[in-house]
């Protein structure tokens, strides 16, 4: 665990610091906690579709996509700030 290799016994560091990641080491994840879902990477065919139909809405329904991460991804990609596609 990080916090253990940055913060070991006698290491110089503030009391507060020290005392957050000791906590942190303690932690357990509880039974009911809701773990996040895997992602579904977007791929160039996806890409190319979203683009061509230029509506959330549309591409949503073909895609089988939220009309929210359809605008965002057509919004990265206008922008150049979408990562790279994988081929699925």
């Amino acid at each position: 665990m990080l916090a253990a290799d940055l913060y070991y016994p006698g290491s110089l560091s503030l009391a507060r610091k020290q005392a957050a990641a000791s906590a942190l080491s303690d932690w357990v994840r509880p039974a009911d906690m809701r773990i996040a879902p895997q992602r579904k990477r977007w791929t160039e065919e996806e890409d190319r579709v979203l683009l061509r139909l230029n509506s959330d809405t549309d591409a949503a329904s073909v895609l089988g996509r939220t009309e929210k991460s359809c605008l965002i991804r057509r919004w990265r990609l206008r922008n150049g700030s979408a990562p790279s596609t994988t081929s699925q």
